[in-house]
């Protein structure tokens, strides 16, 4: 009877130490920035853990993947340089639509956004995001010719490759958020490079002389404008200080007539007087009478009177 009571607590040793070992296997920790995804009997349950200290079922009854949501990841697409021993040849290489080659290089910068998804993507997340930026690439580069491609169109080429993916990764649930692309490189194959150097650096002196012409332009036009309104502005200043004059002359004129009417003698020296004040100093030549010479004033209505 002692011998299987022994027995028996034996057994509940064991089975509790089993039991003990079971559930300390099966404690996880989630850390800041991941979410664990449980996969019971291969199913996984709809709310990831959030981090934090978990028990998972043991003896294989729980699987546990902790997924990174936190820091964003990148992805490098198409090349540059020179195909190496164990790359394809022609790796890199992409059609423009007036059927040139180009080598382009970008990065897509992407979140994971569900991890469940993720987790379930496994590691095809990365080709699949590789092949699909590829051909987002290759469709982008179809629709316009090199040089566009070279130059002004990169940033929207990123933008159209930014939107393909957007939509992609939502229809085949990988589970990433794209946050951005950067086509970070574009040129032409290394055997035609010397001959779109020399054709870039010509378009770029004919942009220079167009932008330094249109500067010209501008400032010339300015010139002018400005030149337009102070001349404009004097010839108003000028009628305006004529007529102010002709206004003060017909006044001063109005003023002379109603004097004239009134004493008419003495009103014409006055103005024969006031003459010559004005049209002596511009006389350059002047007659000098001796004192007892006479002088005729007739003109002034005054008879034939003398002045000294």
């Amino acid at each position: 009877m002692k011998k299987l009571l022994r027995n028996v607590q034996l057994m509940l040793l064991i089975a509790c130490g089993a039991i003990g070992v079971a559930v300390a296997a099966g404690w996880t920790v989630v850390r800041p920035g991941e979410l664990a995804v449980v996969r019971r009997f291969g199913a996984p349950l709809a709310k990831p853990w959030a981090p934090g200290l978990h028990v998972a079922a043991p003896f294989g009854i729980d699987r546990v993947d902790l997924v990174r949501t936190g820091a964003p990841r990148s992805l490098t697409i198409g090349a540059v340089g020179i195909a190496g021993p164990d790359e394809n040849p022609d790796a890199g290489e992409y059609l423009t639509g007036d059927h040139n080659l180009i080598r382009s290089r970008g990065v897509v910068r992407y979140r994971v956004g569900d991890a469940v998804a993720f987790a379930l993507a496994g590691h095809r997340v990365d080709a699949a995001l590789s092949h699909l930026a590829d051909a987002a690439l290759a469709r982008s580069l179809a629709r316009r010719g090199i040089d566009a491609s070279l130059r002004d169109d990169r940033s929207l080429i990123a933008r159209e490759i930014e939107s393909v993916l957007a939509e992609a990764v939502d229809r085949y649930r990988l589970g990433v958020r794209i946050l951005g692309v950067d086509l970070t490189d574009a040129r032409p194959p290394n055997e035609v490079q010397a001959d779109f150097d020399a054709a870039q650096s010509a378009r770029s002196r004919r942009d220079e002389r167009i932008e330094q012409a249109r500067s010209d332009a501008g400032r010339i036009q300015t010139a002018a404008q400005a030149e337009a309104i102070a001349r404009n502005d004097r010839a108003r200043a000028s009628a305006d200080r004529k007529a102010r004059m002709a206004r003060s002359g017909a006044e001063r004129f109005r003023k002379l007539v109603v004097e004239l009417r009134r004493a008419r003698p003495p009103t014409i020296i006055r103005i024969y007087h006031d003459a010559m004040t004005e049209l002596l100093p511009k006389v350059e030549r002047k007659l000098v009478v001796a004192p007892e010479d006479a002088v005729d004033l007739g003109i002034t209505g005054g008879g034939a009177d003398r002045s000294k």
